[in-house]
């Protein structure tokens, strides 16, 4: 809750917020979701509420066309999503452009982009689009009809697998193949899938609820047994495995999306995850373009938020990120959060 300082800022207490031109003394910092560690501020972090994402000076495009986006991929100079019937754009990440399909209308949830080529798929009869600068789509179709939930690019290919696996060079000729781990691999069953990620130059894939362990390898092509050798069968910590989807490498960290345990598994390296517990069901998918993030977030009710963070995630168990309030541009007036009394 805003303060709006009447009296001298000696009589608000560490964590008031006060609208002010300039910040009246140097106990008091802008809002601005900058990082602070818990031991430097600890009577602060005490009244803080639990932060809304693990990435550093978070700021939320309250956009309704976002609701509707899956999935974020990065290339071309473009952050670019799908949705229903309609993908998405940005430069920034904060100012979005949704391109409307010509007629397909299914729901499209995953897409991946090889350098060249933008492939998003949808979830029923085969349809599918591809672009080169990801705002000019062509629809086309797979030569399967079942339900297809995600997208993937390996460095060498894409696959699409579900009930079967499909694999393509280009993203537009494709060749089907029942030959792959979801039928069975030597001396192992393995529970249903859910989850194909291509990250840090090795597959992670996930399986349905609680199964209790990822399955590692690093070859490239997930068809060619020679790929698979060898391939690890990680546990997961504790129970925190349910429907783990979206992986992704920040360059320093693994971080393990699932919006079901509203939090996230992060790790320097696959085989050393800490929980990080949100207190919001927290992001969906997240991509970054070299310097930034962005993210999908999802909400009670199904609701989806896009964001952007400048920079990493932090370090839940000892920072702590300052609330970030936006300021008009034509504004003479920011706001202010009280850090100590001395």
């Amino acid at each position: 809750m805003l303060i709006h300082p009447i009296q001298s800022t000696e009589l608000y207490p560490i964590g008031s917020i006060v609208e002010a031109s300039n910040p009246p003394d140097n106990k008091w910092v802008p809002c601005n979701g900058q990082v602070l560690a818990q031991a430097d501020y600890p009577v602060l972090y005490n009244l803080m509420e639990q932060p809304h994402s693990i990435f550093q000076n978070f700021e939320v495009v309250q956009d309704t066309d976002l609701d509707e986006m899956y999935e974020v991929v990065y290339g071309n100079g473009l952050f670019v999503g799908c949705g229903d019937g309609e993908m998405f754009y940005s430069s920034d990440g904060l100012s979005w452009t949704k391109v409307v399909l010509p007629t397909y209308t299914n729901t499209f949830y995953g897409i991946a982009y090889d350098g060249t080529t933008f492939v998003s798929v949808g979830y029923d009869d085969g349809e599918y689009v591809t672009s080169t600068d990801g705002q000019n789509w062509t629809e086309r179709l797979l030569p399967v009809t079942w339900s297809v939930t995600n997208i993937t690019y390996s460095g060498t290919y894409f696959f699409i697998i579900g009930n079967t696996c499909l694999r393509s060079s280009n993203g537009t000729s494709w060749t089907e193949s029942t030959d792959s781990f979801l039928y069975g691999f030597p001396g192992q069953t393995f529970d249903t899938p859910c989850g194909f990620n291509y990250v840090n130059s090795k597959w992670v894939i996930t399986f349905y609820y609680y199964t209790g362990y990822f399955l590692v390898f690093e070859g490239s092509d997930i068809l060619d047994p020679n790929d698979w050798v060898p391939y690890v069968m990680q546990p997961f910590i504790n129970t925190y495995r349910f429907n783990c989807e979206k992986i992704i490498y920040t360059g320093n960290h693994y971080i393990f999306f699932n919006s079901y345990m509203d939090g996230a598994l992060v790790g320097p390296s696959l085989h050393d995850l800490t929980h990080y517990r949100i207190s919001v069901r927290e992001a969906i998918d997240a991509v970054n373009d070299g310097e930034d993030y962005v993210v999908i977030l999802t909400t009670e009710g199904d609701y989806k938020s896009v964001g952007r963070s400048e920079g990493d995630f932090y370090d839940l168990d000892t920072e702590f990120r300052l609330p970030h309030q936006v300021v008009a541009d034509n504004s003479r007036v920011g706001y202010y959060i009280k850090l100590k009394d001395d």
